[in-house]
């Protein structure tokens, strides 16, 4: 999910061999997505802003999910 000033991501593996992944850009100060503002395993956030922001961003995403189908072949996997 991009936002202006934002982009949240999570990586998974739909067949669940491998554990998701999770980022976090504040792209104005971090133009090369260079600093991930979220512990990449668990998507626990490092600072207070990035956990307010990543709650905002993954609502949005779960919407689109919704909005699109795309995540019918996702059963079981939670989308943080």
């Amino acid at each position: 999910m991009r936002t202006r000033d934002s982009k949240y991501a999570v990586y998974y593996d739909p067949h669940s061999r491998k554990l998701s992944e999770y980022e976090l850009d504040d792209l104005p100060t971090d133009p090369l997505e260079v600093e991930n503002l979220l512990e990449v395993s668990s998507g626990l956030p490092r600072t207070p802003s990035a956990g307010a922001r990543r709650l905002e961003l993954a609502d949005l995403l779960d919407a689109e999910v919704e909005r699109s189908g795309a995540g019918s072949e996702r059963s079981g996997v939670l989308v943080a």
